[in-house]
């Protein structure tokens, strides 16, 4: 965060656009055809296969 003229401003880090760039391919390509990320153990699920008890 730094000052501006007008007040605080908050700068966005390099980090967190690649970050969010990347989620929103797996989300994309999970919605599109049910391929869950690479590092899932899941079975085309977003919450990785776990169920509520």
């Amino acid at each position: 965060m730094f000052i501006g003229e007008s007040g605080p401003r908050f700068v966005e880090s390099p980090a967190m656009v690649v970050f969010a760039t990347h989620r929103m391919q797996v989300l994309r390509d999970f919605l599109a055809n049910g391929t869950p990320p690479v590092h899932s153990d899941s079975v085309g699920t977003i919450g990785g296969g776990r169920s509520v008890q």
